[in-house]
């Protein structure tokens, strides 16, 4: 088409626009346009259907979130029951190891060798800290709290070996002193 094809079709246009709208569609068309949207309101919409397959989308994809959340939960229960388990164990160790290095430097006192006193301090504030964090832990689990009461622990026993070792020291003293007959 022709530029001057274009103009003339314009001019046409706007020359003769009151003929175009006067005209309307006749009664047969305009039952013709509603007849076809009763159809298409009363035949079944795949809206609904989208809409339904959405919802259970996402109502399985909760389950199954769920699902898996309690099965993480059962996981870590069963990993801090281990955990438990083997520190229970440690635990039980260390306090007879303790109780065996108690005895034998209750034994050493009772054979009249000369014991210091501090020890003994430190082990009762070693204790009762053990004590604070033991009620702390069976109220909040924690790894950190273990590891701070296997840590008590170990200082007790290290405390008991150095007391130990000078009670050696002092009897082996004591053997090398003769004793002065009368």
């Amino acid at each position: 088409m022709k530029p001057e094809d274009k103009d003339h079709l314009k001019e046409f246009i706007k020359s003769n626009r009151e003929a175009f709208d006067s005209e309307l569609p006749s009664k047969k068309v305009w039952n013709g346009i509603a007849n076809s949207m009763e159809l298409s309101e009363k035949s079944f919409s795949t809206h609904w259907l989208w809409k339904a397959a959405a919802i259970f989308f996402f109502l399985t994809s909760g389950y199954l979130y769920v699902q898996n959340l309690e099965k993480e939960v059962d996981t870590n229960k069963i990993a801090e029951v281990t955990n438990d388990e083997d520190f229970v164990a440690t635990e039980k160790y260390y306090v007879s190891l303790i109780s065996e290095k108690r005895n034998q430097v209750f034994d050493y006192k009772n054979k009249d060798i000369e014991v210091e006193g501090m020890y003994e301090v430190d082990i009762e504030q070693l204790d009762a800290m053990y004590q604070v964090l033991k009620a702390q832990y069976e109220e909040n689990p924690a790894i950190k709290l273990q590891e701070a009461m296997t840590l008590n622990l170990l200082v007790r026993i290290d405390i008991l070996n150095q007391q130990l070792s000078e009670i050696e020291g002092a009897k082996k003293q004591k053997e090398q002193v003769p004793e002065l007959g009368v």
